[in-house]
């Protein structure tokens, strides 16, 4: 009996833990959960100027190609009109949204925060950078409990 009881107690213990994973859509609209509105990457404009809100050693390791990084400080922009089309992003997209906030509050009007970061970027196989501005597959997971989300690409936390 103790043995029936354990085993049942084991596979409820499983399917709880099972089913209580989020998928990376779910996970991805929780973290942009917040004011700044989310575009997706088939939707961007390629006007748009793209700002890097990840540490200075995830941007080194890889960015989006073209992307200015600039921290999660606003001293660090570079000069751009109030009016400019303005994408941020990082790693899944709470970081990006926090800081496309403080963009709005100075008076940006068109900033949109990319939905899923540089994540979903990788896992859709497109071009990554690296600090050389070489194309690379190498990317920054932030650490192991987010690097779960990495489908492709080699994790590389240097």
């Amino acid at each position: 009996m103790t043995k029936a009881f354990s085993y049942v107690w084991c596979l409820a213990l499983c399917f709880v833990g099972c089913s209580g994973q989020k998928s990376f859509k779910e996970m991805a609209d929780e973290m942009a959960g917040n004011e700044t509105p989310t575009v997706q990457i088939e939707a961007m404009d390629e006007a748009s100027i793209i700002l890097d809100c990840r540490s200075r050693e995830e941007y080194a390791v890889s960015h989006i190609p073209n992307a200015i990084w600039v921290g999660e400080k606003l001293d660090s922009l570079p000069f751009m009109a109030k009016s400019a089309k303005v994408v941020v992003y990082c790693s899944v997209g709470y970081r990006s949204g926090k800081f496309g906030e403080k963009l709005q509050e100075v008076g940006y009007t068109d900033v949109k925060n990319l939905w899923g970061g540089i994540f979903r970027w990788t896992n859709l196989k497109l071009p990554l950078v690296d600090h050389l501005n070489e194309p690379t597959n190498r990317i920054h997971p932030y650490n192991d409990r987010w690097g779960k989300w990495l489908e492709y690409g080699e994790k590389a936390y240097r």
